[in-house]
């Protein structure tokens, strides 16, 4: 009798050992799913709670097309300008700079707009 005690001590013992592995994987899981669920949600909602349209994608529709003669106030273009992420004279972009003026704008392009594979090659003053 000794030896079937012992023998059924011993699968319940290894079914407890299964068990209990099981069980602490199940809850190691359970812990690293909340963890990062915790993690990214606080990220969506710091990000949700700000400007969502603060980090545009730099995707540009159709140019806006100006004629010579055509009737609009250099502050007009300056505001358009900056909403394409042009900076003003003394700040540097990667897409361009403006020097607004009384009456004139000077526009010039940054190194993201006008790459050199891109330009024509233009001559060079010797």
């Amino acid at each position: 009798m000794k030896r079937g005690r012992s023998r059924l001590a011993g699968v319940i013992g290894w079914r407890r050992v299964l068990v209990a592995a099981c069980l602490l994987v199940v809850l190691c899981l359970g812990g690293i799913f909340v963890y990062y669920y915790v993690r990214f949600s606080r990220l969506i909602d710091a990000r949700l709670s700000g400007d969502i349209f603060n980090n545009a994608s730099l995707v540009f529709t159709s140019p806006t097309a100006v004629y010579v003669g055509q009737a609009s106030a250099p502050a007009e273009v300056a505001a358009r300008l900056r909403r394409a992420f042009y900076a003003e004279s003394s700040n540097a972009s990667s897409v361009g700079v403006y020097k607004l003026s009384e009456d004139k704008i000077e526009i010039t392009p940054g190194p993201f707009l006008s790459s050199p594979a891109k330009s024509p090659k233009r001559p060079r003053p010797v």
